[in-house]
């Protein structure tokens, strides 16, 4: 709900700190299995420009689950974010987190498809300037003609003054806040 509910905010990047020791996919045979319910967060997360940077609260060296912390890295990579994990020093994986979300660029491009397929396309971003490292999205969700039509009714449609002004309010950023 929080990816969807960034994903409507203004343009530009959004970060979610999520502070877990990862929530465990795979719970053995007939126990509930929650990789789809993380694929749906990556889904809406890439959908909404939303970054997931995962952060291990747990010291280096304590004992571990394997697949809670792959879904860490998991999330960041398939976000853009990145994974503040296994580490005494949390202060210089939290230095990083503030510094990426800092400085970055936004690159748009309009893709060649001529229809709204509402499929995920692979995307892939390279720069020639060596000692550059690029972090990106490996690809996004085209909106399919549904969701292209439900946007349009919803744009359309007039808030009450009370509303509108609430939204402005909440829209509008202040220089120099991380």
């Amino acid at each position: 709900g929080l990816c969807v509910k960034l994903g409507g905010l203004r343009e530009g990047r959004k970060t979610v700190l999520y502070v877990s020791q990862g929530p465990p996919t795979n719970f053995g045979f007939g126990q509930p299995n929650l990789r789809d319910d993380m694929q749906e967060v990556i889904d809406a997360a890439l959908r909404g420009n939303v970054t997931i940077d995962p952060i291990d609260p747990e010291s280096l060296g304590m004992a571990i689950r394997e697949d809670s912390r792959s879904s860490l890295f998991q999330l960041a990579a398939e976000t853009g974010g990145r994974a503040v994990v296994n580490t005494n020093a949390m202060e210089i994986g939290m230095a990083q987190v503030l510094t990426e979300s800092s400085a970055y660029y936004v690159l748009g491009y309009t893709p060649t498809r001529s229809t709204d397929d509402g499929k995920y396309h692979k995307i892939s971003v390279k720069v020639r300037r060596s000692g550059v490292r690029v972090t990106a999205r490996q690809g996004y969700w085209a909106p399919s003609t549904k969701e292209m039509e439900a946007a349009a009714v919803a744009a359309a449609k007039t808030l009450p003054p009370g509303v509108a002004s609430a939204q402005e309010v909440l829209q509008t950023g202040e220089p120099g806040r991380r």
